[in-house]
């Protein structure tokens, strides 16, 4: 909206205003345009690196997770070979 009421300098229903004014009035549009699309460009790298970061970490996760039931798997079969060793022996 503020980009937008810059834009009512140029019109018809502004008649006071002088062509000095109106020229001041330009450049301080091109300048909130400008701040504008730094934003957006800010907020669209912000919300891209909290998506990777969100990514990597249910990527890390996720491996963890398979490591720990890989770990636990290998210890079952650990204490079913010992069960077996310690029935032999019996």
């Amino acid at each position: 909206m503020f980009g937008i009421y810059h834009l009512f300098i140029f019109t018809d229903w502004v008649t006071t205003i002088s062509a000095k004014s109106a020229y001041y009035g330009g450049y301080s549009q091109c300048i909130v345009l400008g701040l504008m699309i730094i934003y957006g460009i800010f907020r669209m790298v912000r919300q891209s690196v909290n998506a990777l970061k969100n990514k990597w970490r249910q990527n890390r996760y996720n491996k963890m997770m398979a490591l720990s039931l890989q770990r636990k798997q290998a210890l079952i079969i650990e204490q079913a070979e010992l069960e077996a060793i310690q029935a032999e022996l019996m």
